[in-house]
């Protein structure tokens, strides 16, 4: 877009840069910078409406987490604003139209919490080749979006994905091998079928941490396959027993009523 969605406020862009100016002070006080997951400061811009922000020429190694939700930056300044955050383990960019990560993400290499949930993303080969970079990613989280399919096979160390309320017709490829994959929350899709292995004892963690309710588009096989698994009381991929009958007795009526038009036929 050629502009932002929102009016942008000169009061809010002046306390962005002082909140930025008193980033940088930090880091001439001594600051260190990030060396784990859990160091460094903390910039939060939220809910703030900026526009473009420029390019920042000091340090912000020191800065470990950067949030930037509902901020409403274009990809492109927004790209140059990110390249002097260099250390960043935690990044948010939630809420904010984006059609594509800002390209300077791909060399956030310290990158553990990626979040961007609410955009309009729906280019999944370019996200692809802006996350394949992102060796040390953990948590990714991109609910809310427009995506039909994911590859998540590059990102060998993520232990958390949040695909919730997009327009997954599949799992996303890769995520069943992921070694450290535990929680895998696919909510509100058009996801039609559960891969057979998922079921395995081998995926035990991962099969209790994976939520694909509210996927209304199962087919009766993988319904069937899930009805099988869970016990009474207990609920299996997000889905209790008693929703696994209701489902397939809307199969049950769909076929009826199927074989009764080709009946007056």
């Amino acid at each position: 877009e050629s502009s932002p969605p929102v009016w942008i406020a000169a009061t809010e862009r002046r306390q962005a840069a002082d909140r930025i100016m008193a980033c940088w002070r930090q880091n001439l006080r001594g600051a260190q910078a990030v060396e784990s997951a859990s160091g460094g400061y903390i910039l939060d811009l939220s809910d703030n409406p900026l526009g473009n922000l420029p390019a920042l020429p000091a340090d912000f190694a020191h800065i470990g987490a950067l949030n930037l939700n509902n901020v409403y930056l274009r990809e492109e300044g927004l790209s140059d604003f990110l390249g002097a955050f260099t250390h960043v383990h935690t990044l948010a960019l939630n809420a904010n139209a984006l059609s594509a990560l800002p390209e300077s993400v791909t060399s956030l290499h310290s990158l553990k919490r990626l979040s961007a949930v609410n955009n309009r993303f729906s280019n999944a080969p370019q996200l692809q080749r802006q996350l394949a970079g992102l060796s040390n990613l953990e948590s990714l989280n991109l609910a809310e979006n427009w995506l039909e399919s994911l590859d998540v096979s590059p990102l060998t160390r993520l232990q958390a994905l949040d695909l919730s309320s997009n327009r997954l017709v599949i799992l996303p490829q890769g995520a069943l091998q992921l070694p450290s994959l535990s929680a895998l929350d696919l909510r509100d899709n058009m996801i039609e079928s559960i891969p057979t292995i998922l079921m395995d004892d081998e995926h035990r963690v991962l099969r209790a941490g994976t939520n694909l309710a509210g996927n209304e588009t199962m087919d009766s096989a993988s319904l069937l396959m899930v009805r099988d698994q869970v016990l009474e009381g207990e609920e299996i991929v997000g889905w209790r027993p008693e929703e696994i009958d209701e489902a397939l007795e809307r199969f049950g009526r769909s076929s009826d009523s199927f074989d009764d038009s080709d009946s007056d036929d």
